[in-house]
């Protein structure tokens, strides 16, 4: 049986970031109602979907230190690429929880449909991973959502989150927001 992975390397599954980015609003951004322009993103270097013409950079940082350290290596960048867009947010325990358990789901979901495949499950097993299937898809979309607000900078639960951090590079100096997604998300 294979190990399991670390949380936090789980938890940047480009299918979960790439469903949250593949969101209309999140891929195309109207400029006053006169154009439309498609939003690239990467991941960690990694690209989820097609190139665009707004290119944007998202980092994950795993606690306040690498926060402030990617944070600073993202603004050092934006001064060479002045046309792409960047954005570094952080993760949390509640989302390590939920890909622990997105994880232990989908291996136990895997485990019981190679034995439906083979015919080798009861019916009591038959009705535990239509069960299971049904929990894989719930962890999922909750998954998905707390991602959305770790990305977007909002609070969870009742510890106070880091904020996310965008850097855009201009012509002019440099901007920082911090805590929403900028209009153009």
């Amino acid at each position: 049986m294979a190990s399991s992975p670390n949380p936090r390397t789980a938890g940047r599954s480009c299918d979960l970031l790439d469903e949250i980015f593949s969101e209309p609003g999140l891929k195309r951004y109207r400029y006053k109602d006169l154009k439309t322009f498609s939003v690239g993103v990467t991941v960690d270097d990694v690209r989820l979907g097609s190139e665009g013409q707004i290119p944007l950079s998202i980092r994950i940082a795993e606690d306040a230190e690498e926060l402030t350290r990617k944070a600073s290596e993202a603004t050092q960048e934006s001064r060479h690429q002045e046309h792409e867009l960047f954005w570094v947010f952080a993760l949390n325990p509640e989302i390590d929880k939920l890909v622990a358990g997105y994880y232990a789901s989908g291996q136990m979901v895997s485990k019981y449909q190679q034995f439906q495949s083979q015919n080798k499950i009861s019916n009591e097993e038959a009705t535990s991973l239509t069960q299971e299937r049904n929990e894989q898809r719930r962890i999922r979309s909750s998954l998905v959502g707390k991602l959305s607000e770790a990305i977007a900078g909002f609070r969870c639960s009742q510890r106070q989150e880091l904020p996310a951090q965008i850097v855009r590079r201009r012509r002019r100096p440099r901007l920082r927001v911090r805590g929403h997604l900028p209009q153009a998300l």
